[in-house]
């Protein structure tokens, strides 16, 4: 039995740390002597900044880190979907991501987006954010995914497109 399909949480940790590892290993070695802009396409669980929901730090988070002791930018974008169905090797399912976050049914629906950004939504009160143990989900999630991303993308349609 592998590590990935193992019962015990802690040895799919181990996988879960080996293949954020070899992702960093590759990526540095594809970026040794590269000149120029690169433009990085992962799912979105690997390229937001910050520690993910299992605590291992993401490939997104190691980039930025990478650039900023390069005196280099990063500029992370999180896609998802907001209706419609996905097709993966012959199988399709449904992609709607609206029940798997609160944040994605707020984005969702552009008639609750005040047009402010995401962390003046988390935290109405700028000038005194609500304390961590007084925020609610949502008020949480938000800041998680404004923390982790500089822009999210909401495809309300995905495959197959309708015509």
């Amino acid at each position: 039995m592998s590590n990935r399909t193992g019962s015990v949480a802690d040895t799919r940790m181990i996988a879960q740390n080996a293949r954020e590892l070899l992702m960093k290993q590759q990526l540095l070695a594809h970026m040794e002597g590269a000149t120029g802009k690169v433009l990085l396409r992962f799912g979105r669980n690997h390229l937001h900044r910050g520690y993910d929901a299992r605590g291992i730090s993401t490939l997104g988070n190691f980039v930025a880190e990478f650039a900023t002791a390069n005196g280099q930018k990063v500029f992370n974008v999180g896609a998802f979907a907001a209706g419609g169905k996905e097709t993966l090797l012959g199988n399709t399912f449904d992609a709607d991501e609206r029940t798997d976050e609160l944040t994605f049914a707020l984005l969702a629906d552009p008639g609750e987006i005040s047009g402010n950004p995401l962390r003046s939504q988390a935290a109405p009160q700028s000038s005194s954010p609500h304390p961590a143990g007084k925020r609610s989900a949502l008020e949480t999630n938000l800041i998680y995914w404004s923390d982790a991303y500089d822009a999210l993308l909401c495809y309300k349609v995905v495959t197959p497109l309708q015509f």
